[in-house]
């Protein structure tokens, strides 16, 4: 193996690490998203446990054979677990609870069949 394979290994090994990472954080995201739309007693724990399943496995898969798509797949799939639960909450929020005036929203949105 020569340097330049070693530096090709190392970047690879650290863009799953930072997936990785931003899969936990999106997932731990969820909790105050969850609080400011009031939906913490419907919060589905057994998600999380998916999402960071997927993660934990798809890092390791992707760290010990990056070429292996498999490891990547289950790293996208996180995300996209993580990502889901995070839009519903902050839809929830935004145009429900406070009428699209939270950022990323239209400022005075109001649905003609809510209050």
């Amino acid at each position: 193996m020569t340097a330049k394979d070693a530096a090709g290994r190392f970047r690879l090994a650290s863009t799953e690490l930072v997936l990785g990472a931003v899969v936990l954080v999106l997932t731990g995201a969820g909790l105050p998203l969850g609080d400011l739309a009031h939906q913490l007693g419907s919060f589905d724990a057994s998600e999380v446990v998916v999402a960071l399943s997927f993660a934990a496995v798809g890092v390791v898969v992707a760290w010990h054979q990056p070429r292996n798509p498999i490891g990547w797949i289950l790293l996208g799939s996180a995300g996209f677990f993580a990502i889901n639960d995070d839009a519903s909450f902050y839809m929830v929020a935004d145009y429900r609870l406070h009428h699209g005036a939270l950022p990323l929203g239209p400022e005075g949105y109001t649905p003609g069949w809510c209050c």
